[in-house]
């Protein structure tokens, strides 16, 4: 009885999901060192978007020689102004040496850990649109933590933003990003993968079937979900189960692009109450279930 339950889709698999800004810790242990640039020195926008202060992120980009794709040109006349205090051509700023989210910790720094949710927005392109992620990390939402986290305006010098994909940057900053809705770790999401058939997911479907309910198991990259199927386990498969059935259940997961999965998929994010039925609509502001338009 209870594997026909499951074939019927009659059986609720429910996680806990944490709304709220967490106490808990914000970033890796490992203290790394900063790099430093001198002011007057050409500054690639790479590193820029690494500056170790919103602050400093703040003077660099608003600076006359600022250029969005080439960074700052090398000028020993530069000079620039942080929390109004100058700083010449030959002072020294710093920048987190690595890609990964960071924070300035005790004169060095730390990768972050936590996300607190991703949003995410649909961009036009010059024919039709594209779907983005903004994923927001903790650490930009403790000012906030009194207001709607999932709607405070989220400034172009947040890390959170700095994070993101460029193209997805361009869209808020021009104000033609449409924000369609967030989501969080461990939400459920009912897909229709059918015209996913390649790959990984094309191999564990052929062996188990098509999977419509998933979980989100965490935001891979800046473009990619990692996703989970939401009824199945890694413990008990079979040993000969082939190499994409494994991947997907096991690790790493399934990582679809966002764009794609949201433009192929016809996502539906779930939200259930504490009796595990679907919530449609809620009086008390509680979380609700929507679809990817």
């Amino acid at each position: 009885m209870l594997q026909v339950a499951l074939d019927e889709d009659r059986i609720v698999v429910t996680q806990n999901i944490r709304l709220r800004v967490g106490n808990g810790r914000a970033h890796k242990e490992t203290i790394g060192k900063l790099k430093t640039i001198r002011v007057g020195d050409a500054i690639s926008a790479t590193d820029i978007d690494r500056a170790s202060s919103e602050a400093l992120w703040c003077a660099l980009t608003r600076d006359k020689d600022f250029d969005a794709k080439a960074g700052l040109p090398e000028n020993p006349e530069r000079k620039i102004r942080i929390h109004g205090t100058w700083y010449g051509a030959d002072d020294e700023i710093e920048v987190f040496p690595v890609g990964a989210g960071a924070i300035k910790v005790r004169g060095g720094y730390a990768e972050l850990s936590r996300f607190h949710h991703a949003r995410i927005y649909k961009v036009p392109k010059k024919t039709g649109y594209d779907y983005c992620m903004l994923r927001v990390y903790n650490t930009d939402l403790v000012r906030h933590r009194n207001e709607d986290l999932f709607s405070v305006e989220l400034k172009p010098q947040t890390i959170s933003v700095r994070q993101a994909e460029q193209k997805l940057r361009t869209a808020l900053a021009n104000g033609t990003a449409e924000y369609l809705g967030w989501v969080v770790i461990d939400d459920e999401l009912v897909i229709d993968t059918a015209k996913f058939n390649t790959g990984q997911i094309a191999e564990m479907q052929s062996e188990f079937g098509q999977i419509r309910r998933w979980r989100l198991d965490g935001f891979y990259s800046d473009t990619k979900f990692r996703l989970r199927p939401l009824q199945m386990s890694a413990e008990g498969l079979p040993e000969d189960s082939t190499d994409g059935a494994k991947k997907v259940i096991d690790k790493p997961g399934w990582l679809p692009a966002v764009n794609k999965l949201l433009a192929l998929g016809n996502v539906t994010v779930v939200r259930r109450d504490a009796l595990g039925r679907v919530r449609l609509i809620s009086a008390a502001h509680l979380p609700i279930s929507w679809k990817v338009d």
